[in-house]
């Protein structure tokens, strides 16, 4: 029977696709996404009816001859009812914003810090900063004060006193304060002492006295393999072994001198009025899997036990891991590790405890995380991937276990240009309903592009330039507006964020949409399309730059939309062929604002299975809102594939 066509019979239909609240999907062919996803969204936002040009930002304030910002923080002294700004750059010093000049000065020129992430906790009225290479410093509104490390304890001494014999005993010393503890002294033996301490016969010990010392540590007795253990805590330079001291055995004496402030690359202020400290050096030794504690209330600098109340704690150690980021959460502390994730608490009686949340994927860096209400939203490593994945309750289980979910498998694959060797470069915000983080693409060594996910309807965007030229975010209220700061990482301006213009600090940025693939949910089937619309709401003049792909790659033609505002005002109606009603309006035609429908119809007639609409916008300051399109078509129903597309059973 021969091949007949119903073409002609067949008439034309129309469909709107209008708002985009999904964003970007990226992992699936664009003929088959849905229709609220786009396969494109460069340096946009996700708005309430489509999708708007992002907002730009300014390099504000001075630089201080800084070309990158390593931290920075506010500390609100309660005491005085002072708000201070502060920040570190790659000068190496405190600055403190000036309210009135609005402008960065340095708080002092020593003492200094070393390049390297800062970060800022604020504990009774003090700003603790802390970057993982220096000793731990703080400062309250007009001083720096730096903890002063004490020297190792000199000049031990050992006498056997009383009536001696010949059995060896053998004693080290340590000084400490409260922040840490010296190396233990040189060891000092006797061979002379009496096999049966009391207190007649007794080791006396002596030392010289450390200078800024509030205790020593003593360990001794006899040596028996392990070495010298525990026996007491003295607040004066003299001991006396009397044999009513049992050794902890599995307390040694201290390698490292630690009196000097902890030294921890991230540290945070806990709900139960600790600091938790992670990322720590002891002495010359990073300890990668130890979560150490301060004390409370005056003690809240202190991270060793004993009085102070301070202490660690190793989270699953010697597993190739390291602690990379940690959160208040739900009364305790979660702790993401470069292998797992884990919630730190203490129990009742004030003991520390760890729980295991997950173990098949971790964090990648210090600032790669945000508590979102009750959920904690996290830039994560999972199946040798870069993956988004929140932790909290989740609904329809029973009882209060976390649980862990990725929220980025629709641009998953974007995410593999993502430079594996400079994680710890990623860095995260929350503002405004959006989650964004930043990341160094790959062969590069800063950040420079980064996600936007906008919680309120799950969308993700992309963006890149200034917004992204940053090594974290920090939110400022001026006791106005609660603004977000970006801290460049290659000025060292602050750059100030959702700007209304939309230029990066005067400089235009590139903005791209991507529709997907209309095939009308007929894939293989050719369509006739013709004169589709696009749907904008105008918001500032410029020039846009349409391209119009059929069958996905295929480009079948460009157009130049015009933004141009027309003129306001009434003009008269015709009514009538040749006849003008005076008084009488047919149409008005106003200014452009944020409330005026744009449409722009596509003068185009074109064959194939999908129409794809990309938008393109080059400008300083232009603004829309493209809210959809309208696709006028006839489908080609009865009309075979062709011949490329066709196989044959034998």
């Amino acid at each position: 029977m021969p091949y007949t066509s119903n073409v002609q019979d067949t008439a034309e239909s129309s469909k709107y696709y209008i708002g985009f609240p999904r964003g970007l999907n990226t992992i699936q062919d664009e003929n088959m996404v849905d229709d609220k996803n786009l396969a494109q969204a460069d340096n946009v936002i996700i708005d309430v009816d489509g999708v708007r040009r992002r907002p730009g930002t300014t390099k504000s304030f001075n630089q201080l001859s800084n070309t990158k910002i390593y931290g920075s923080g506010v500390l609100n002294n309660k005491v005085t009812g002072n708000k201070y700004w502060l920040r570190i750059g790659s000068v190496g010093k405190l600055e403190q914003f000036n309210t009135t000049s609005l402008e960065w000065e340095v708080v002092a020129d020593t003492p200094t810090w070393s390049a390297g992430n800062v970060e800022f906790v604020q504990a009774r009225n003090r700003a603790y900063i802390y970057n993982g290479i220096d000793n731990l410093r703080y400062y309250d509104g007009s001083t720096i004060t730096q903890f002063t490390q004490l020297d190792t304890p000199t000049g031990l001494a050992v006498t056997a006193t009383g009536v001696t014999g010949s059995t060896a005993y053998s004693y080290r010393v340590e000084a400490l304060n409260a922040t840490g503890r010296t190396a233990a002294c040189a060891r000092v033996a006797i061979a002379n002492g009496n096999a049966t301490l009391s207190t007649s016969n007794y080791n006396a010990l002596t030392w010289n006295a450390v200078s800024g010392a509030s205790a020593y540590n003593v360990y001794g007795r006899k040596q028996d393999g392990i070495g010298e253990e525990y026996m007491d805590t003295v607040y004066t330079n003299a001991y006396n072994d009397t044999g009513a001291d049992t050794p902890v055995d599995s307390l040694l004496p201290n390698v490292y001198n630690t009196t000097g402030g902890i030294k921890a690359y991230k540290a945070i202020y806990a709900p139960f009025g600790r600091q938790i400290a992670i990322g720590v050096t002891e002495g010359s030794v990073y300890q990668p899997t130890r979560l150490y504690y301060s004390g409370v209330l005056d003690y809240i600098d202190a991270f060793v036990g004993g009085d102070y109340g301070g202490g660690w704690v190793e989270i699953r150690s010697n597993d190739g891991g390291e602690l990379l980021d940690i959160v208040p959460y739900q009364s305790g502390i979660l702790v993401l590790k470069s292998n797992g994730i884990f919630k730190f608490s203490f129990t009742a009686e004030g003991l520390p405890k760890v729980e295991e949340i997950a173990s098949s994927h971790g964090g990648v860096s210090y600032r790669g995380g945000q508590l979102i209400d009750n959920d904690y939203v996290y830039v994560a490593q999972k199946d040798n991937r870069v993956a988004i994945m929140t932790v909290g309750q989740q609904q329809n289980y029973v009882g209060d276990q976390l649980r862990t979910n990725d929220i980025s498998i629709l641009i998953s694959d974007g995410m593999t240009t993502i430079e594996r060797s400079e994680l710890k470069n990623i860095c995260t915000f929350y503002y405004d309903y959006k989650f964004a983080f930043a990341y160094t693409k790959t062969g590069g060594t800063e950040n420079s592009e980064g996600y936007i996910l906008d919680t309120r309807y799950g969308g993700w965007v992309k963006w890149s330039g200034d917004p992204m030229k940053v090594t974290g975010w920090i939110k400022y209220d001026d006791g106005t507006n609660n603004y977000l700061y970006g801290m460049s990482n290659l000025t060292g301006y602050m750059i100030k964020m959702m700007e209304t213009d939309r230029n990066d600090s005067d400089v235009a940025f590139t903005s791209m949409v991507s529709t997907k693939s209309y095939s009308m949910n007929m894939f293989n089937v050719k369509k006739v399309f013709r004169n589709p619309s696009l749907w904008f709401k105008y918001f500032g003049q410029g020039t846009l730059t349409l391209y119009v792909y059929a069958d996905t790659k295929r480009l079948i033609g460009t157009a130049t939309i015009s933004l141009s505002p027309y003129n306001s005002g009434t003009m008269v109606g015709v009514d009538l062929a040749g006849e003008a009603l005076a008084g009488v309006s047919a149409y008005e035609v106003a200014g452009l604002s944020e409330s005026t429908d744009y449409p722009q119809e596509i003068t185009m007639l074109n064959m194939s299975r999908s129409l794809r609409f990309v938008i393109k916008d080059t400008n300083k300051n232009t603004d829309w809102l493209f809210m959809g399109v309208n696709i006028l078509f006839t489908p080609l129903e009865g009309m075979p594939l062709e011949q490329e597309f066709k196989v044959y059973l034998t």
